[in-house]
């Protein structure tokens, strides 16, 4: 199966994405068999599972109009499935970095929600969980967050940069919420940081909030 290019390669998708979408975010569904019986109840797992297939096979166009434009909402679903201990969260985080992969900044011209949100959700679920994987598996999109937010040119790079730097540098380490691994593993990612930008710059901007 090749790379579907356009949205209209993924027309004889779409009343399956409707339906599964759909199902994402009420989750439950209506039977298409009597919908006077109760709604049937589909498991999350095969949906997410085929969704992130189906991202593999998508070039950046056919899911910016067949997806993004037709279910604004999808998005916001991804995120709900980060902010929570469901067994959908890796599947979800998979989705979200395919996305600032296959985007870019164009995920921020579409997206319903600020980067602040973004940002919100996926430090409030570090800690809501003292999961050490669901920890690092955050952690490793802060990065591919921030990719995504330089070629703006808006001042929200920069902006967000500085609050995971603060949460990197003064929340991590005196939370009792993070292990000793999830301080290591922080550690590296400011090792990332450091090597992303000028030393120095970076050097006085630590200092500046050791400083506060």
């Amino acid at each position: 199966m090749g790379k579907m290019r356009r949205a209209m390669d993924l027309e004889p998708l779409q009343p399956l994405l409707k339906k599964f979408i759909g199902f994402l975010e009420n989750e439950v569904l209506p039977s298409p068999l009597e919908t006077s019986r109760p709604r049937a109840q589909l498991d999350r797992l095969p949906i997410w599972l085929g969704i992130t297939s189906l991202l593999e096979f998508l070039e950046p166009p056919a899911f910016e109009e067949g997806i993004l434009e037709r279910y604004p909402i999808f998005l916001d679903i991804v995120l709900n499935h980060i902010s929570g201990d469901s067994p959908e969260f890796s599947h979800a985080v998979s989705c979200l970095r395919e996305l600032f992969k296959m985007l870019g900044c164009k995920l921020w011209l579409r997206a319903t929600l600020s980067p602040s949100v973004m940002r919100n959700t996926l430090l409030g679920q570090c800690f809501h969980t003292r999961n050490e994987k669901m920890h690092k598996d955050i952690f490793d999109l802060f990065l591919p967050f921030l990719q995504s937010l330089e070629a703006l040119q808006d001042g929200e790079h920069e902006k967000q940069r500085r609050h995971f730097l603060y949460f990197l540098l003064h929340q991590v380490p005196v939370s009792t919420n993070f292990s000793v691994l999830t301080r290591k593993t922080a550690c590296k990612v400011l090792t990332i940081f450091w090597n992303m930008v000028d030393g120095n710059a970076l050097y006085f901007l630590i200092l500046s909030f050791f400083l506060l």
